[in-house]
Formats: structure tokens, sequence, C-alpha cells
């Protein structure tokens, strides 16, 4: 039964891959929560689900939490992959600090988006787009794109955990100004966000909101 936090590889690394993921994610969450004193388990039913529950033992912290708030109303970002939890997760994320969010659920939407935004306006600040949907991949929706002249300012390109150095070397070189390892967290969206803020436009303002402990 614990085998399931184990790491697995794919048997057939040839055969087409319907669902995307590397193997990794039960086995990183495992590691990482026994590397805090931790622990991760789970209680499974057939034609029910699968519930899981993890403890970890925090101090109380003796600095007192940064108050900011974060606003970045006016940045256009088109996001698109093709999972729907990952694109409802980063895009209310995003539109809890100001952004005005476009969804697209695969490349050639995506490519779609694009053309309609550099024909119509507005154009977009910022696209974040994944490295694997099932129409084509990250680096081939870039090359598109790039063909159409219709990239955005900044681009980043996110990866399932297991990626390589390579592999975002490649990014970059495809056109990906950053690249983000998923699940994608808040500094790393801040930090995308912050590339494209209009020059001399104060982003970050004291004040009650987002708690940051540093």
């Amino acid at each position: 039964k614990e085998s399931i936090f184990d790491m697995f590889v794919r048997e057939d690394e040839t055969a087409p891959r319907e669902f995307g993921g590397v193997g990794l994610g039960l086995a990183t969450a495992s590691r990482l929560a026994a590397l805090m004193d931790g622990d991760i388990r789970f209680e499974s039913e057939s034609g029910k689900g699968t519930i899981f529950y993890f403890s970890i033992p925090f101090k109380k912290s003796v600095y007192a939490p940064v108050q900011s708030v974060v606003d970045f109303s006016g940045t256009r970002v088109l996001l698109v992959d093709g999972n729907h939890t990952v694109r409802e997760v980063l895009s209310r994320r995003m539109q809890f600090f100001g952004v005005d969010v476009v969804v697209a659920v695969d490349g050639p939407e995506g490519l779609e988006y694009l053309e309609v935004a550099q024909e119509q306006g507005p154009l977009y600040d910022l696209l974040v787009v994944d490295s694997e949907m099932p129409s084509m991949t990250g680096s081939s929706f870039l090359a598109k794109a790039q063909q159409g002249k219709l990239l955005p300012e900044r681009v980043a390109m996110m990866f399932s955990t297991g990626c390589t150095e390579e592999d975002r070397e490649n990014a970059r070189f495809s056109g990906a100004d950053h690249t983000l390892i998923k699940p994608v967290f808040d500094a790393d969206l801040l930090r995308c966000l912050a590339s494209v803020a209009e020059p001399g436009k104060e982003k970050l303002k004291p004040g009650k909101g987002l708690s940051v402990l540093l």
C-alpha cells in the first residue's frame, strides 16, 4: 500500500501519452514531508476516491511579517495549459494580484488569442505556456508564435517536476524569458509579473493585505 509513494517510470516510453505527469508527484511530496519531520498518508475506497493527509511540525516565528499589497492592475496575461486545475488555480492567483487573465485550453486556441490581440488589441504583456500540451509542445507553440510575430513582451514556460537544466535551456532558446516549475508559487508569479511592470510605476505598495515572511 505504501508503494504508492515510490517513484515509477513508464514501461513503454514510446507509447502515446494520454495523460501528463512524470511519476514523481507523490514521491516528491513524501520526501518533502519527511525532510520537514512530518509524514503523509492516505485513505482510499474503491469507487469513491482517495483522501491524502499530511502533518508537519511548525515553530512560531519570532519575526513580524512584512505587510504589502501587490497590484498589477492593467497587466494582461495569456495562460495556455491543457490542465483545467492548473488553469483555474493560476488564473485565480493572478486575478488576486489584479491581473487581467485570458486562458486557453491548448496551443491552437492560444495562437488564436494572440492573433486576435495582434489584429484588434489590446496586446498581452505576458504569455504563460505549459511545456507539454496534448496538441503541441510549448516549444512548438513559441516557434509558431514567433513565425507570426505574435509573442508578447515577456514569455514564461512551465515544466513538471523532473525537468532537466537542458529542458529549461531549450525553453530559453525557444524564446522563454522565464522557466517555472509546477506547482508554480506566488513568488515565481510575482517575478514574472514584475518583469513586465511599467517603468517607474510602483507595483508593491505598503499597507494591509498579503503577508510575506522574509
